[in-house]
């Protein structure tokens, strides 16, 4: 998963990520990059909802195909409860074990980086390497690269646009799961 935990010795958690404090040009990145972590949560959260309205709609349907089709008497009360119980209990644990640390944990801005640098090949592995080297006071050399791998990740990143770095594809194919379900309910 793309979420920094709080464990500070994991070699791809990067504290000390100083994109605001640093050029114009490292501001600008780390505002673009605090919009894709911003848009995969938001991503990941419309597909957790979706996901869940399919598994609850398919829930639904064979507790309805299981009371009218397999079971000839009435379904007495109690297995009916029993049955929304298990249902909403399951719903509880997904959301637990995917919504919550999807809403508790920041997304890496590594992973931000990589995440937009798979959608837009051509920006050549730039904007991961302006995360990854950080300046150091002691030597200017180091903050002379920094300066010219800011510079050219964000003049490259000005080309693309800010909702295109997080590949909506899978939810969109979820929706459409969904709607096709829900039509094919109606009927």
């Amino acid at each position: 998963m793309a979420i920094a935990g709080n464990q500070a010795d994991s070699e791809l958690v990067l504290h000390d990520w100083q994109g605001a404090n640093r050029s114009r040009a490292a501001k600008y990145l780390d505002k673009r990059l605090a919009e894709t972590s911003s848009n995969y949560k938001s991503m990941a959260v419309a597909t957790f909802f979706l996901t869940t309205a399919i598994a609850g709609f398919g829930w639904l349907l064979f507790g309805v195909i299981l009371e009218h089709w397999l079971i000839t008497v009435e379904m007495p009360t109690w297995l009916r409860w029993t049955w929304l119980l298990v249902g909403l209990f399951g719903v509880g644990l997904l959301a637990l074990k995917l919504l919550v640390p999807i809403l508790r944990y920041r997304v890496n801005v590594l992973y931000a980086a990589r995440s937009i640098e798979r959608e837009f090949p051509e920006l050549h592995n730039d904007l991961v390497n302006a995360v990854l080297v950080n300046p150091d006071g002691t030597d200017p050399h180091k903050d002379l690269i920094t300066r010219s791998l800011d510079k050219r990740a964000a003049s490259q990143m000005t080309a693309i646009p800010a909702d295109a770095a997080i590949d909506q594809q899978h939810l969109i194919s979820v929706a459409t799961i969904l709607a096709c379900l829900v039509f094919a309910g109606t009927l």
